[in-house]
C-alpha cells in the first residue's frame, strides 16, 4: 500500500459523484501549452490515493480482461463516495461533530463508462438500504464483522481508524459483494472539495421551484432560475429537510421530489444537480481557458482521495478524450430500486428489478432513467466567466434567464 506525499483526504457528504465530472474535462489538458500540462500534473501529483486491493480479500468478481488500448474496449466502473468528515474547514459547512477521525457517508454512486464510451451512467445506492455487510479489511490489520444494516455504515466501520482508504474498500467490497459488479476505480470527495469544484465551474444553474429553507444545512433559496455557488450547491444537496412558506408549496414540492425528509427525495435533487455539473463541464471549452483549468486542478488536488489510475495525469486524459463527443441523452441517472423494509418503515431494501439493474451493469448493456439532455431545459449553462450565484456570506442574488416553472 502506498500513500501519496500528502494527506488531504477529501470526501464530500453529499456530492461524492461530483468529483466523477473531472474525467470529463481534463482531456482538455491535451491541447494547452505544456506549463499548463506539467502544473495540472503537478497539482494532480498532491492527491492523496491509496491502492486497496490487498484489503478486498481474493474473493471478488472477476476483473475484466486487459483492454486493447489504455483508453477504449473496456467498461470502467468508478466508485464515487462522500464523506461527511466536519474536521477542518468541512466543519463550517457540515457542523462540527466532535470527531477527528469519524467518517459518515450519505452518498455513494456506481459511474459505470462503457467499453464504447458512448454512455456513462450513475446509479445511486440509497444509505438507508438495509443490506447484508462483508467483513473488511483495514490497513492496519483489524478488521470488521459481518452484519446486516444499513448500507451506508460500511463507509463508517471501515473507517473507523481514520483512514479513508479504508472506508472506501469497506464500501467498495459491500458494493461488489451486493452486485457482484466489478468496481475499477473509486473517488472520494468531501464538503470543500465540491464547494471549490463548482465555484472553479462558474457555478451550477439550477430551477429553484418554490421558495425553500433548510435551517440545518444552512440553505434558504428563492424560487426562480439561478446560478448556485459552491456554497450553496452543496447546501441545497446535502439538505434533507426542507421548510416552506405554505402547505401548498410543500405539497407541490413532494411531488416533484417525494415525501420530505426521505433520503429519496434528497437522492432525486442531488442527481439534478450533477447533471447540471455535467452540462457545465460538457458545455465549457475548458483548454481556451487555461488558468480556470488550472485552478480546476488545485480545487480537486485538495479535496479527493483516489484509486491509482485516477491520479494519473496521461490516464484521465485519454479517458476524457475518449468522452469527448459523449451524447448528454446518453449521460443517465437512475437509482436502485427499493421498496419500504417491512421490518422497519424507516429503512429499505433492495427490490427484485435491482437485479437486472445490475446484469446490464455487468454485461455493458444500457439502462433506462433521466439523462443530462432531460434535464436541460431546466436553466441556462453559464459561461466561464459567470459568477458563482448566491452565498450567504456574501448576500448576493444572480438572476439568470432561460426557461424555469415556479409555483
Amino acid at each position: 500500500m502506498h500513500l501519496g506525499p500528502k494527506r488531504h483526504a477529501v470526501r464530500s457528504r453529499d456530492h461524492g459523484v461530483l468529483a466523477g465530472v473531472l474525467a470529463l474535462v481534463i482531456g482538455a489538458v491535451a491541447f494547452v501549452p505544456s506549463y499548463i500540462y506539467f502544473s495540472a500534473a503537478g497539482a494532480l501529483e498532491q492527491v492523496h490515493y491509496q491502492d486497496v486491493t490487498l484489503l478486498l480479500g481474493p474473493d471478488l468478481p472477476d476483473p475484466p480482461p486487459p483492454p486493447t488500448d489504455e483508453v477504449k474496449g473496456q467498461w470502467i466502473n468508478i466508485l464515487l463516495m462522500g464523506s461527511d468528515t466536519r474536521v477542518g474547514a468541512n466543519a463550517a459547512i457540515g457542523g462540527a461533530n466532535g470527531s477527528s477521525t469519524e467518517m459518515n457517508n450519505d452518498t455513494t454512486i456506481l459511474m459505470h463508462i462503457s467499453a464504447d464510451r458512448t454512455r456513462i451512467e450513475l446509479i445511486s445506492i440509497p444509505r438507508d438500504s438495509v443490506v447484508r455487510l462483508p467483513g473488511c479489511e483495514r490497513s492496519d490489520g483489524s478488521s470488521t464483522y459481518p452484519e446486516t444494516t444499513r448500507f451506508n455504515r460500511a463507509f463508517y466501520i471501515g473507517g473507523m481508524k481514520g483512514v479513508v482508504g479504508d472506508a472506501a474498500a469497506c464500501t467498495i467490497k459491500t458494493v461488489q459483494s451486493l452486485t457482484d459488479i466489478y468496481i475499477s476505480e473509486y473517488i472520494v470527495v468531501d464538503f470543500v472539495g465540491v464547494q471549490n469544484i463548482i465555484n472553479v465551474l462558474g457555478g451550477v444553474p439550477m430551477c429553484i421551484p418554490f421558495d425553500v429553507s433548510s435551517p440545518k444545512a444552512g440553505l434558504k433559496l428563492e424560487a426562480g432560475p439561478q446560478i448556485l455557488g459552491g456554497w450553496a450547491a452543496v447546501a441545497w444537496a446535502r439538505a434533507r429537510t426542507m421548510e416552506f412558506t405554505s402547505s401548498a408549496d410543500r405539497k407541490a414540492f413532494e411531488a416533484m421530489y417525494g415525501p420530505n425528509g426521505n433520503d429519496l427525495y434528497r437522492i432525486k435533487r442531488q442527481q439534478e444537480l450533477v447533471g447540471k455539473v455535467f452540462e457545465v463541464a460538457l458545455s465549457q471549452n475548458l483548454f481556451l481557458h487555461p488558468t480556470q483549468l488550472t485552478d480546476l486542478f488545485e480545487a480537486a488536488a485538495d479535496s479527493m482521495t483516489v484509486s491509482p489510475n485516477m491520479r494519473e495525469l496521461d490516464f484521465l486524459i485519454g479517458l476524457a478524450w475518449s468522452l469527448r463527443d459523449i451524447d448528454k441523452a446518453n449521460i443517465v441517472f437512475t437509482t436502485v430500486p427499493t421498496r419500504t423494509n417491512p421490518e422497519d418503515p424507516n429503512t429499505l431494501v433492495f427490490s427484485s428489478s435491482a437485479d437486472a439493474l445490475f446484469a446490464a451493469i455487468r454485461n455493458d448493456q444500457p439502462i433506462s432513467g433521466n439523462s443530462v439532455a432531460d434535464m436541460s431545459d431546466a436553466a441556462p449553462v453559464p459561461a466561464p466567466s459567470s459568477s458563482t450565484g448566491t452565498d450567504p456570506a456574501s448576500g448576493e442574488t444572480i438572476d439568470i434567464l432561460g426557461a424555469c416553472t415556479v409555483g
